[in-house]
């Protein structure tokens, strides 16, 4: 699929993985998440997935009534359970409509001529919340409002991306006529709580996060990237009410764990929320790069302190298992009363030990990466950004798994 001159210096490159491979054999449901970042973060997500493709993963999407053309392939390699938050709603409203890689990869790369659906434009991007010019001076306008509170507010809103999902993306807008599980993430603005909406309204052990399946595709994906303060809240009717949303990476980033709650047992997570390392041979600092450069590596810090801390909770949480299990063999004690109390302390701790996870992301030291900007539509600049995507999916597939 790729016709890029790709040197892939794996041996360079940076993956990141709970364990050091994973025997597919017995893995049965696959899972694809995909973080936000705005463009940028859309277009590493493609080139992850060509790598994921390119690995001999199948993405199975479309429609519940279409039959199914994976014929025999190896449950192992098929990823139909998706997960969106943010940016990251746009590519995985795409695979489980059942869309190709191939037509997805023409919207990011520059060659207009091999576009096979319509690449974004920014006045859908950034639509503004007015549609006519005489109503920015109605009364209950926002730019009112902002006058008489005496406050900012965002003069843009997701509009135009909803628009553009059901023009060009997908073939319904209800979760439950999906082949695939697919679920959007998104922050509730009045409430500190996330509220994940897809197919299944699914029991929270957590009261901070909550599913809910009676919102459509669009809205939850149009709430779901309204990343403030850019755009405003998106609003949608909750059990007969107005209810704000905003983007899904503000009260947890990554959201691996509904992959978990989903009963996958292989979670495969890309993201770009990577901080900067900057390479010991060059003498600059992120401190020179601007003002700009500073924020961002604030807010990747603060998002890859939350990410660690959530694989350090599962790495310790199997480190408990793994002691009890050792403890009980040292003192040659009951079996059947060591799987009763690590059954009772997993159930505790909602640990599965038979679910692996591999992280995606970007090498911590391409300082290229990092600067990229992030609303950018130019064609050579997020073509660029899927290679690295490529790559480092590359990296992470490469001697992974064993063959069944």
């Amino acid at each position: 699929m790729l016709d890029w001159s790709l040197s892939l210096r794996l041996s360079a490159m940076v993956r990141i993985r709970d364990e050091a491979r994973i025997d597919l054999s017995s893995k049965r449901k696959v899972a694809f998440i995909c973080s936000g970042g705005a463009v940028k973060a859309a277009a590493f997500h493609v080139g992850v997935a060509l790598a994921i493709e390119h690995a001999g993963f199948v993405f199975e999407g479309g429609l519940a009534g279409q039959n199914s053309e994976l014929g025999s392939v190896d449950p192992a390699k098929v990823i139909n359970t998706f997960v969106g938050s943010s940016a990251g709603t746009l590519i995985t409203a795409y695979l489980a409509s059942g869309k190709g890689l191939k037509d997805l990869l023409a919207t990011f790369r520059n060659d207009p001529s091999s576009q096979a659906i319509p690449g974004m434009k920014y006045w859908e991007m950034l639509s503004p919340r007015v549609s006519r010019p005489w109503d920015i001076m109605g009364w209950n306008t926002f730019l009112l409002k902002m006058l008489k509170g005496q406050m900012l507010q965002s003069p843009l809103s997701t509009s135009g991306i909803v628009r553009y999902l059901h023009q060009n993306i997908l073939e319904t807008d209800n979760f439950s006529e999906l082949r695939a599980d697919f679920y959007v993430v998104t922050t509730e603005l009045n409430r500190p709580r996330k509220v994940i909406f897809g197919k299944k309204k699914i029991a929270s052990a957590d009261p901070t996060y909550v599913y809910r399946n009676d919102v459509s595709i669009a809205d939850a994906c149009a709430a779901s990237m309204s990343l403030p303060p850019i755009y405003h809240p998106f609003p949608i009717q909750i059990d007969g009410r107005k209810t704000d949303f905003y983007d899904g990476e503000i009260w947890e980033p990554l959201s691996a764990h509904i992959g978990r709650d989903l009963d996958c047992d292989l979670v495969i997570c890309s993201y770009t929320h990577q901080p900067l390392r900057v390479p010991s041979n060059r003498s600059e600092s992120v401190a020179d790069m601007g003002v700009e450069s500073i924020t961002l590596q604030a807010i990747y810090q603060s998002i890859e302190q939350k990410i660690r801390a959530a694989r350090g909770t599962r790495k310790r949480e199997r480190d408990i298992v793994e002691q009890i299990s050792k403890f009980f063999r040292t003192h040659e004690l009951s079996e059947d009363l060591r799987d009763k109390l690590i059954s009772e302390v997993e159930e505790r701790m909602i640990y599965k030990p038979y679910i692996d996870y591999i992280y995606i992301h970007p090498r911590p030291t391409d300082v290229e990466m990092f600067r990229a900007p992030h609303f950018s539509l130019k064609r050579r600049t997020t073509e660029e950004i899927v290679k690295k995507g490529y790559i480092a999916g590359r990296v992470a597939m490469r001697d992974l798994y064993l063959s069944p």
